[in-house]
């Protein structure tokens, strides 16, 4: 969730407001304002993803160690 603060710097609408209005806008301003927000939450995802895949590479971020002698069976 992107908090207030950053939604008003970047003047983005809510996430909820932005689906609907991406299928059913009222006018093109509409469309335009949803279409910016989700592109910005896509560009947000996939800056995290190359951050997190960067940490790992660079062994600062690891995955947890899964035990053998602690399968369920």
């Amino acid at each position: 969730m992107v908090p207030q603060p950053l939604l008003d710097k970047h003047k983005l609408i809510p996430r909820r407001e932005a689906y609907r209005a991406i299928h059913l806008p009222a006018n093109e301003r509409e469309a335009k304002l949803a279409r910016r927000r989700i592109v910005y939450d896509e560009l947000m995802l996939m800056q995290l993803g190359l951050g997190i895949s960067k940490r790992l590479r660079d062994g600062r971020l690891t995955a947890p160690v899964l035990r053998a002698d602690k399968i369920a069976r």
